[in-house]
């Protein structure tokens, strides 16, 4: 049931980028490159986060734990973002080769 809905919802996104964006079919390797390190960059950051939240946690400072894990909730949603994101400009790219990329 939640892969289907996932499927779903990918499906949408691209729909929409298509309808909004209709002349747009070439992603450039910044962007995808941008759309990786962010891949690999914010797991570590939300170990770290997460690490740090431990040590407040067992420091006595609640509220700052607290604090922590909402960051923490925003940075995985803004990982799970960057990698649907880096997935479909990926797709794009083959889809849609760019001349400019294979001189």
């Amino acid at each position: 049931m939640r892969q289907g809905i996932i499927v779903i919802f990918v499906a949408f996104l691209s729909l929409i980028l298509v309808i909004a964006f209709p002349g747009v079919a070439v992603i450039s390797r910044r962007w995808v490159l941008r759309l990786f390190s962010g891949a690999v960059i914010l797991p570590v950051a939300l170990a770290v986060l997460f690490l740090v939240r431990l040590l407040l946690a067992a420091l006595g400072d609640d509220e700052g734990a607290r604090w922590l894990e909402r960051v923490g909730v925003l940075l995985l949603l803004v990982w799970g973002v960057d990698l649907i994101a880096l997935l479909l400009a990926v797709a794009a790219r083959q889809l849609f080769p760019n001349e400019e990329d294979d001189a």
